[in-house]
């Protein structure tokens, strides 16, 4: 609506006036409701400006005398853009309308990518030969490439994992230790899909993380069941004893690593909700590969030690370095047997650290 100023002065209205009467006249709100013992019912004045000539033929109250006009004798009424723009889409600098998708959660990124695509080049073939349809942004190349990444970070640490071993504990352990990988980011996906989240961006991020977490248990378990079946005892009773003497430590252990990730689980609002499921994988993680290493895998380690235990050589009991384990022995035992002094080293390593932050 253009007002003509000099004819609405003389009738001591601005354009703010009646800017404000015909928005009141625009009757797209609801009047009322009608509440009913089963539905609610809104009750809508018909009436609504749906066309230019409605709006033209708009009356308008002025003066004391209750005199009528129009709102084409104030003005005129025509179809045309907003100017300036609210909103205005650029595609390589020429006007354009962008539409964004979101996926229902309950869908598959990559699937539902595909099928999407699939449409949009059936639509193109609709449009006319000005008009043409591009993908600005498609979020499930990076999610896809996130997935990918996990899975490369997977084959990757088992395959790092079980080479580490088989050198320093022998090929039994290496096998032992490796299937705590897969067997324990299984029971990760189970316990999501329990808990209703789905594998995406952050809760991936999350397995990432857990990646390095999930091998601590099962190294230290199996090295002590390897430890004592090498020293001949019997192996039923090397497994009850090691699970009874490594449970509490190793629960212990990863209880103090689960909470340092309670923080982020019970961070409120749209960041805890952002972030949360980061920690929620790692945790799951964590749990996952407490209660294999106390059931799962040292009866694995038992059963592959053979009838006579694990035998001696180092494709079995992996590379001993002579020089090097024997400082090590010594250091720790000096360290146990002066517990200041241990405590002091591990106290001033996080003070340099600190030290040097700056």
């Amino acid at each position: 609506v253009v007002i003509d100023r000099e004819a609405a002065a003389r009738y001591g209205l601005t354009p703010g006036d009646l800017a404000a009467r015909i928005r009141a006249t625009d009757a797209k709100s609801a009047a009322g409701l009608m509440r009913g013992s089963e539905t609610d019912l809104t009750v809508e004045v018909s009436g609504e400006l749906d066309s230019l000539t409605r709006i033209r033929e708009l009356p308008i109250t002025v003066g004391a005398g209750g005199q009528t006009l129009r709102i084409q004798d104030l003005g005129r009424v025509e179809k045309a853009s907003i100017t300036p723009a609210n909103e205005l889409a650029l595609i390589d600098g020429r006007p354009g309308v962008s539409v964004a998708a979101r996926m229902a959660s309950t869908e598959r990124t990559d699937l539902w990518a595909t099928s999407m695509h699939e449409r949009m080049d059936e639509f193109r073939t609709q449009l006319p030969p000005l008009v043409s349809l591009e993908v600005i942004f498609d979020q499930s190349r990076y999610v896809v490439r996130r997935l990918g990444d996990l899975q490369d970070n997977f084959l990757m640490g088992i395959g790092l994992v079980v080479l580490v071993i088989f050198i320093t504990m022998g090929w039994r352990s290496a096998i032992v230790v490796g299937l705590a990988l897969p067997l324990s980011t299984l029971m990760v996906f189970a316990g999501l899909r329990f808990m209703e989240i789905p594998i995406h961006q952050m809760s991936v991020t999350g397995l990432i993380i857990a990646l390095g977490l999930l091998i601590d248990n099962a190294i230290i378990m199996v090295d002590e069941i390897s430890s004592r079946l090498q020293r001949g005892m019997e192996r039923g009773k090397a497994v009850r004893e090691s699970v009874r003497f490594l449970a509490v430590p190793l629960a212990g252990s990863s209880f103090t690593t689960i909470l340092a990730f309670m923080p982020m689980i019970l961070l409120p609002g749209p960041a805890g909700e952002f972030v949360g499921t980061i920690a929620i994988s790692v945790v799951l993680a964590l749990i996952s590969s407490l209660f294999l290493s106390l059931t799962v895998l040292p009866p694995l380690v038992a059963l592959l030690s053979g009838t006579d235990g694990i035998r001696q050589g180092w494709p079995s009991t992996g590379v001993h370095m002579g020089a090097l384990g024997t400082l090590y022995r010594k250091t720790i035992g000096g360290f146990i047997r002066r517990p200041v002094l241990a405590l002091l080293f591990a106290i001033a390593l996080p003070i340099a650290g600190f030290s040097l932050s700056g």
